[in-house]
Protein backbone atom coordinates (compact mmCIF):
# COMPACT_ATOMS: atom_id res chain seq x y z
CA UNK A 1 0.00 0.00 0.00
CA UNK A 2 2.77 2.68 0.72
CA UNK A 3 4.77 1.43 -2.23
CA UNK A 4 1.54 2.99 -4.36
CA UNK A 5 0.70 5.68 -2.33
CA UNK A 6 4.46 6.73 -3.31
CA UNK A 7 4.10 5.58 -7.23
CA UNK A 8 1.05 7.67 -7.40
CA UNK A 9 1.96 10.93 -6.14
CA UNK A 10 4.96 12.60 -7.91
CA UNK A 11 5.67 14.94 -4.57
CA UNK A 12 6.36 11.71 -2.92
CA UNK A 13 8.52 10.87 -5.85
CA UNK A 14 10.65 13.62 -5.40
CA UNK A 15 10.89 13.14 -1.29
CA UNK A 16 11.93 9.40 -1.66
CA UNK A 17 14.58 10.51 -4.64
CA UNK A 18 16.31 13.05 -2.05
CA UNK A 19 15.97 10.40 1.03
CA UNK A 20 18.27 8.25 -1.37
CA UNK A 21 20.96 10.67 -2.35
CA UNK A 22 20.92 11.39 1.05
CA UNK A 23 20.55 7.65 2.46
CA UNK A 24 24.05 7.88 -0.55
CA UNK A 25 25.76 10.41 0.80
CA UNK A 26 25.68 9.38 4.36
CA UNK A 27 26.72 5.88 3.62
CA UNK A 28 29.83 7.70 1.71
CA UNK A 29 31.16 9.94 4.66
CA UNK A 30 30.88 6.01 6.84
CA UNK A 31 33.09 3.05 7.49
CA UNK A 32 32.21 -0.26 7.27
CA UNK A 33 30.59 -0.88 10.70
CA UNK A 34 28.84 2.50 10.25
CA UNK A 35 27.51 1.64 7.17
CA UNK A 36 26.48 -1.64 8.42
CA UNK A 37 24.91 0.38 11.18
CA UNK A 38 22.90 2.79 8.62
CA UNK A 39 21.68 -0.22 6.79
CA UNK A 40 19.90 -1.62 9.91
CA UNK A 41 18.62 1.76 11.16
CA UNK A 42 17.28 2.65 7.72
CA UNK A 43 15.60 -0.52 7.61
CA UNK A 44 13.74 -0.64 10.77
CA UNK A 45 12.97 3.23 9.78
CA UNK A 46 10.88 1.31 6.87
CA UNK A 47 9.70 -1.28 8.53
CA UNK A 48 8.58 0.84 11.37
CA UNK A 49 8.17 4.06 10.25
CA UNK A 50 7.62 4.43 7.01
CA UNK A 51 5.09 1.51 6.31
CA UNK A 52 2.81 2.12 9.15
CA UNK A 53 1.85 5.61 6.83
CA UNK A 54 -2.05 4.71 5.59
CA UNK A 55 -2.21 8.31 3.89
CA UNK A 56 0.39 10.89 1.63
CA UNK A 57 0.71 13.24 4.52
CA UNK A 58 1.82 11.08 7.02
CA UNK A 59 4.28 10.29 4.57
CA UNK A 60 5.38 13.45 3.76
CA UNK A 61 5.90 14.15 7.34
CA UNK A 62 8.16 10.95 8.09
CA UNK A 63 10.13 11.21 4.92
CA UNK A 64 10.90 14.83 6.13
CA UNK A 65 12.16 13.60 9.50
CA UNK A 66 14.19 11.03 7.86
CA UNK A 67 15.78 13.28 5.47
CA UNK A 68 16.35 15.83 8.71
CA UNK A 69 18.35 12.54 10.01
CA UNK A 70 20.21 11.49 7.03
CA UNK A 71 21.59 15.13 6.51
CA UNK A 72 23.22 15.02 10.11
CA UNK A 73 25.30 11.90 9.46
CA UNK A 74 28.10 13.67 8.62
CA UNK A 75 28.79 13.66 11.78
CA UNK A 76 28.76 9.65 12.01
CA UNK A 77 25.75 7.52 13.62
CA UNK A 78 25.20 9.97 16.66
CA UNK A 79 21.99 11.02 18.48
CA UNK A 80 21.37 14.74 18.56
CA UNK A 81 22.48 16.31 22.01
CA UNK A 82 20.37 19.42 23.01
CA UNK A 83 19.87 20.99 26.49
CA UNK A 84 16.27 22.54 26.93
CA UNK A 85 14.86 24.99 29.50
CA UNK A 86 11.41 23.93 30.35
CA UNK A 87 8.69 26.50 30.36
CA UNK A 88 8.89 27.77 34.15
CA UNK A 89 12.30 26.42 35.09
CA UNK A 90 15.97 28.12 35.15
CA UNK A 91 18.00 25.38 34.48
CA UNK A 92 18.01 23.12 31.34
CA UNK A 93 17.74 19.67 31.12
CA UNK A 94 19.99 17.75 28.91
CA UNK A 95 18.33 16.00 25.94
CA UNK A 96 19.12 13.42 23.73
CA UNK A 97 17.22 12.71 20.63
CA UNK A 98 17.55 9.05 19.56
CA UNK A 99 18.24 8.98 15.69
CA UNK A 100 16.57 5.67 15.24
CA UNK A 101 13.64 5.83 17.79
CA UNK A 102 12.71 2.16 16.75
CA UNK A 103 15.99 0.70 17.77
CA UNK A 104 14.79 0.74 21.57
CA UNK A 105 11.21 -0.95 20.23
CA UNK A 106 11.93 -4.42 21.85
CA UNK A 107 12.60 -2.52 24.93
CA UNK A 108 9.06 -0.42 24.59
CA UNK A 109 7.33 -3.81 24.19
CA UNK A 110 8.96 -5.60 26.81
CA UNK A 111 7.94 -2.57 29.25
CA UNK A 112 4.40 -2.66 28.19
CA UNK A 113 3.78 -6.27 28.93
CA UNK A 114 6.14 -5.29 32.46
CA UNK A 115 3.09 -3.16 33.05
CA UNK A 116 0.44 -5.02 32.38
CA UNK A 117 -0.42 -2.85 28.92
CA UNK A 118 -2.57 -5.01 25.89
CA UNK A 119 -1.09 -5.33 22.24
CA UNK A 120 2.27 -4.03 20.79
CA UNK A 121 3.98 -1.42 19.38
CA UNK A 122 4.37 -1.82 15.52
CA UNK A 123 7.31 1.54 15.30
CA UNK A 124 7.63 4.64 17.05
CA UNK A 125 8.30 8.10 15.32
CA UNK A 126 10.68 9.72 17.96
CA UNK A 127 12.10 9.18 20.89
CA UNK A 128 13.96 10.79 23.21
CA UNK A 129 15.95 9.88 26.22
CA UNK A 130 15.65 13.36 28.97
CA UNK A 131 18.09 13.98 31.70
CA UNK A 132 21.09 11.53 32.37
CA UNK A 133 22.36 8.84 34.62
CA UNK A 134 20.10 6.97 36.75
CA UNK A 135 17.08 8.91 36.51
CA UNK A 136 17.13 9.36 32.90
CA UNK A 137 13.36 8.96 31.18
CA UNK A 138 12.42 7.43 27.83
CA UNK A 139 9.71 9.33 25.73
CA UNK A 140 8.32 8.33 22.75
CA UNK A 141 5.73 8.78 19.94
CA UNK A 142 4.43 5.30 18.59
CA UNK A 143 2.05 3.70 17.16
CA UNK A 144 0.63 0.37 18.92
CA UNK A 145 -1.95 -2.25 18.19
CA UNK A 146 -4.71 -3.79 19.96
CA UNK A 147 -7.18 -6.22 19.76
CA UNK A 148 -8.75 -2.01 18.97
CA UNK A 149 -6.90 -1.14 16.08
CA UNK A 150 -4.21 0.68 16.30
CA UNK A 151 -3.67 4.23 17.70
CA UNK A 152 -1.15 6.63 18.21
CA UNK A 153 0.69 6.54 21.72
CA UNK A 154 3.23 8.41 23.68
CA UNK A 155 5.49 6.26 25.90
CA UNK A 156 7.34 7.86 28.87
CA UNK A 157 9.43 5.35 30.84
CA UNK A 158 12.21 5.40 33.88
CA UNK A 159 15.16 3.43 32.51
Amino acid sequence: QVQTLICNDPALLQQEAELAKAEASARDSLDAAGKDKLQAEQQRWIQHTRDLCGDAHCLQQVFADRLKVLSATRDGLVDQDACEVPDGQQQCVDLLVLRDPNSQLANFNTLLGENGQEGRLLGCTAATNVGGGPNAVLAANCIQETTAGKRNVQLCSNQ
